[in-house]
């Protein structure tokens, strides 16, 4: 009873952490949207250079991002950074944990 208790609050507190997590996310992104016309006037912006102003990061990104993960699927970017042994370890590490969990032995009946 103890545990399920225990269980119950971990479960309340990760919810909550998620729930405050996604209203800092809306409230920010809401603070920014707002601001807009305020930066806009201050730097004498027209609404085209506001709009690349927040499309050019995602423009960039779509070039630089599959060159990162092709990079980082041959181990490249994990070597330059001298992770390339932690990275195969945290991709075996799940596998040997598979391999060393105990198989239930089949229990024959007769019926």
């Amino acid at each position: 009873m103890r545990r399920l208790r225990t269980l119950q609050n971990a479960t309340a507190v990760f919810a909550f952490t998620l729930l405050a997590i996604e209203f800092l996310d809306e409230f920010v992104f809401g603070a920014r949207e707002a601001a807009w016309p305020l930066i806009r006037d201050d730097l004498g912006l027209s609404y085209a250079q506001i709009g690349l102003l927040l499309g050019l990061p995602n423009v960039i990104a779509n070039f630089i991002e599959p060159a990162l993960g092709i990079l980082g699927v041959m181990g490249l970017v994990a070597e330059q950074f001298g992770l390339g042994v932690t990275m195969w370890l945290l991709l075996l590490g799940p596998v040997a944990l598979l391999v060393g969990i105990p198989r239930q032995a089949s229990v024959k009946r007769d019926v």
